[in-house]
């Protein structure tokens, strides 16, 4: 299991005849369950007996672990096991997001916009929360929240727009500038959930944005239904992707147990570095000691849209089977593509995307990659 998300606490026996000593005990990853009987006994028994758990208070939704038997001794009796997999359900928060946005060209002042969520406010105006937007002169930026309310159709624009916790929430920010605008914010702001800018980009795991002149840009959250899906582990090196958007994308919920990584890769400055937050559409190098099933949950991605540069680019897979010829760069091409052989060591050219595998991508210039191509 996953020690930093679950730690057992305590083991209930469910065989009878009840064992005449039983000992559970262990620490971090690895626990352990014996039963002892001091004369041989009949057994008819569809449970072993049950396990209470107790979930880290620094956990969020969508992290998870996995429930795996190592091992199961015995003497004379047959039992079947099954892994499992422990989810950790959403509970969000209130909370307050900065949207800061600077002018590319450095003209401009520095612009900020707030938005959150929170428990008395609604999609509408609220005095209590929101701040009417006043136009700026033509030397600042000017950005602002779109709002829509038919009980203050006056009021249109924000400069916060706070609203309620139910999912799922869109938040529109008008853009009016003829630069391009860079956008940043901090991650460690947001709650539990799934925080998606134009639809694409995860702003729980990136921390910036650069919105072409005039761009209008789209936020929402949601709390979205989980689905599950597994990638394998060989013994040695990996380089593989996530093909689901993992709300937590915690690197000990995702890759629990690995002796190294994951590492990813900065294609700007051509550095690895030991990421902190696991997303889709990125590859990563993990470094396993033995062949093991990673099961994951998280909202399917079906596509996806990365930033590139000239040269390699360490990059991801979809749920599908994708063709190369169906990916597409907004300034350049994907030349070629590598993936990694563990049984070799060594890299062979790949034509297609494989879910849960990452691969060397040559990208002939700097944009905006398409998985698969709109």
């Amino acid at each position: 299991m996953n020690g930093s998300i679950i730690t057992p606490l305590e083991f209930v026996n469910a065989v009878s005849p009840a064992p005449d000593s039983v000992y559970f005990g262990g620490d971090g990853n690895h626990w352990s369950v014996q039963l002892f009987w001091t004369s041989r006994v009949f057994i008819e028994s569809d449970s072993l007996g049950t396990l209470t758990l107790a979930v880290n208070c620094a956990a969020s939704g969508g992290d998870f672990s996995p429930l795996h038997f190592d091992s199961v001794g015995t003497d004379l009796m047959d039992i079947i096991t099954d892994d499992g997999l422990v989810a950790i359900n959403y509970s969000p928060a209130q909370w307050l997001q900065i949207l800061r946005f600077d002018d590319v060209a450095g003209v401009k002042p520095q612009k900020t916009l707030g938005f959150g969520n929170a428990f008395g406010a609604t999609d509408n105006y609220d005095a209590a929360y929101d701040i009417i937007y006043v136009t700026p002169p033509p030397s600042e930026i000017n950005v602002w929240f779109v709002l829509d309310d038919p009980e203050h159709p006056a009021i249109r624009a924000l400069s916060r727009d706070v609203r309620d916790t139910i999912p799922v929430n869109t938040w529109v920010v008008a853009n009016t500038e003829d630069n391009p605008l860079y956008v940043h914010w901090n991650p460690d702001l947001f709650s539990d959930g799934l925080y998606l800018l134009n639809g694409h980009q995860d702003m729980r795991a990136d921390t910036d944005y650069v919105a072409e002149p005039g761009e209008t840009l789209v936020i929402t959250w949601s709390l979205p239904e989980w689905e599950s899906a597994e990638i394998t582990l060989y013994r040695g090196w990996n380089l593989v992707s996530i093909p689901v958007e993992n709300p937590s994308g915690s690197p000990e919920s995702i890759f629990p147990g690995i002796f190294f990584g994951p590492l990813g890769y900065d294609a700007e400055t051509r550095s690895f570095y030991l990421a902190d937050h696991i997303e889709s559409g990125r590859g990563y190098w993990v470094f396993s000691l033995s062949e093991t099933q990673l099961p994951l949950i998280g909202l399917p991605v079906h596509h996806y849209e990365k930033r590139v540069y000239p040269g390699w680019n360490l990059m991801g897979a979809t749920i599908d089977t994708v063709s190369l010829d169906e990916t597409a760069v907004s300034e350049g091409s994907v030349i070629s593509a590598f993936e990694y052989s563990p049984s070799t060591a060594g890299y062979y050219p790949s034509s297609i995307l494989v879910p849960g595998k990452g691969y060397w991508m040559w990208i002939s210039g700097s944009g905006i990659l398409m998985v698969p191509a709109e």
